[in-house]
């Protein structure tokens, strides 16, 4: 037979033989663990064509989490076991959300609740960008900008990065680019923004 205790505590067990009726008896002891907290999270943005991030939690020390698709109940998703942070594979525009449970790697209790951790995956042609220059020169290229490539409706900014070079400045080099409007920084815009216009780049400024 099963017993399932409902509290810390010591439980006899006493078996009796039908025929006899003679009776033994042995102590179990029982004891609880305290269940972690729910992971703590930030929600994380991407652009389509550019790096996908993992989402991420944080834990108790000896603790790890799992990754579901909903809130409660359900498997744990691919990939998405033991682990505080989940490649979701997603690549299309779109918003994602996942839900991490943490859990004691010891005992093996889990956390009453699950953290909702959300991958946001934006196309080009948002509101407002910056041009940070973090991979290359690339005018086009997603990971290039703030928040993705601008397009006819976004007010775009490139600031003073220091010397050109070594600081990536944009090069438009081979099609046209779209601005809403455009705020290049520094003293001087010299070599702040390159046109190839022999190879077939333009910038096209919609306000």
């Amino acid at each position: 037979q099963t017993y399932v205790a409902s509290a810390a505590g010591t439980y006899s067990v006493i078996a009796t033989e039908g025929g006899s009726g003679c009776t033994g008896t042995d102590n179990q002891v029982v004891t609880t663990a305290a269940r972690p907290s729910a992971p703590t999270a930030g929600n994380q943005t991407a652009c389509v064509g550019g790096t996908i991030p993992n989402i991420t939690v944080t834990v108790g020390g000896g603790e790890t989490a799992d990754w579901y698709a909903a809130a409660s109940g359900g498997s744990i998703l691919s990939g998405g076991s033991n682990t505080t942070s989940f490649a979701t594979g997603q690549t299309v525009a779109g918003t994602y959300t996942y839900y991490a449970e943490a859990q004691n790697t010891t005992s093996g209790c889990t956390s009453t609740s699950r953290t909702a951790v959300t991958l946001t995956i934006n196309t080009s042609n948002q509101a407002a960008s910056t041009w940070d220059g973090s991979v290359d020169t690339d005018w086009f290229k997603p990971d290039n900008w703030s928040n993705c490539v601008p397009g006819n409706i976004t007010v775009t900014t490139i600031p003073d990065l220091g010397a050109s070079p070594p600081a990536n400045y944009p090069l438009i080099n081979s099609a046209a680019a779209d601005v809403f409007t455009i705020t290049i920084g520094g003293t001087t815009v010299i070599d702040r923004l390159k046109i190839n216009q022999t190879g077939g780049g333009s910038l096209r400024i919609w306000q």
